[in-house]
């Protein structure tokens, strides 16, 4: 997302978003006590309510949302050295990318969507997905190829998310009033 933290003078933290959706994930994620804190070029950092502690997580790569792609990707490297694939976006979009087993939100989120759908909501699916090591040193070349690209850039910024945003575990959908 491309929200910023700001810390009031009480201690608060305002968050300036520059869309409803990503205002309202982040919003949500503190009211589950995960407060988005800081954000820097290359990196998040979250405080943890629960455990009162801060988790610091590297930003790897960003795969840009536009209208024919209908999602965005970030790529983090976890305090505990993973790297996970974080996607949201259009449901139709996210679904299609889906891997074929072991989703088990699948059934209760499509329920949730038809109901947000009737409410008039908009709605975004969130999805995301474990990348060993050797898979993301692969698909970094093709990424960097493209992103250093003279012609047909954005395309080939476009073929290479498709390449990493597949085999997907569908995590939920959020909903807002437009």
């Amino acid at each position: 997302h491309t929200v910023i933290p700001e810390i009031q003078t009480d201690g608060s933290i305002k968050y300036q978003a520059a869309s409803p959706d990503e205002g309202a994930l982040v919003q949500g994620g503190a009211f589950l006590g995960y407060k988005f804190i800081i954000r820097k070029p290359s990196s998040v950092v979250v405080f943890i309510e629960e455990t009162e502690e801060e988790r610091t997580f590297e930003l790897l790569k960003i795969c840009e949302f536009n209208s024919s792609r209908k999602r965005m990707s970030a790529i983090f490297r976890t305090p505990d050295g993973s790297i996970k694939l974080y996607c949201k976006g259009a449901d139709t979009v996210i679904m299609d990318r889906l891997a074929s087993e072991n989703n088990p939100y699948v059934d209760s989120t499509v329920r949730h969507l038809e109901e947000y759908a009737s409410e008039g909501f908009r709605t975004l699916c969130v999805a995301m997905k474990d990348i060993g090591e050797a898979e993301y040193a692969e698909w970094c070349k093709i990424y960097e190829s493209a992103a250093t690209s003279l012609d047909n850039r954005q395309q080939k910024l476009d073929d290479a998310a498709e390449l990493i945003e597949k085999d997907l575990l569908l995590l939920g959908a959020t909903a807002i009033e437009d």
